[in-house]
């Protein structure tokens, strides 16, 4: 049946084969280590992900935050024409003293006139006197 050339004694074939699973368990092994290092280097992008998304969520939490405390300091209707009473309450009355402030100016500036009329008048008065009687 066989010739004896193809046979191969048992210890040879089993440490061969032996061998071979040794091979493939290592190889195993580094494919196992490897995806190890891949799924953390996943975990750690997801984690600068999340971290990022969280940051992003903190910033639109500190948003509508401040959105919140704008929309309570506006006023209500109400609230604004109550406001704006007392706003025109106080324009009129710095109208009424700035017009009378012009009024006092205005009469400063008739003041300051007659007393130049009277000095102009008394001038001319004195022209005639000395015309007539030095002549």
């Amino acid at each position: 049946m066989s010739d004896g050339a193809d046979e191969v004694p048992l210890r040879d074939h089993m440490e061969s084969r032996l061998a071979d699973l040794e091979k493939l368990v290592a190889t195993n092994f580094k494919a196992h280590e490897r995806e190890h290092e891949l799924m953390e280097v996943v975990r750690l992008a997801d984690k600068v992900a999340l971290e990022k998304h969280l940051g992003w969520l903190n910033e639109m939490r500190g948003a509508l935050r401040d959105e919140r405390a704008e929309r309570e300091r506006t006023f209500s209707r109400v609230e604004h024409e109550a406001y704006a009473k007392g706003v025109e309450i106080d324009l009129r009355v710095l109208r009424e003293s700035r017009a009378e402030m012009q009024g006092k100016a205005n009469q400063s500036n008739l003041n300051v006139t007659f007393f130049i009329a009277v000095v102009g008048c008394i001038v001319a008065a004195v022209d005639m006197i000395l015309r007539i009687f030095v002549k």
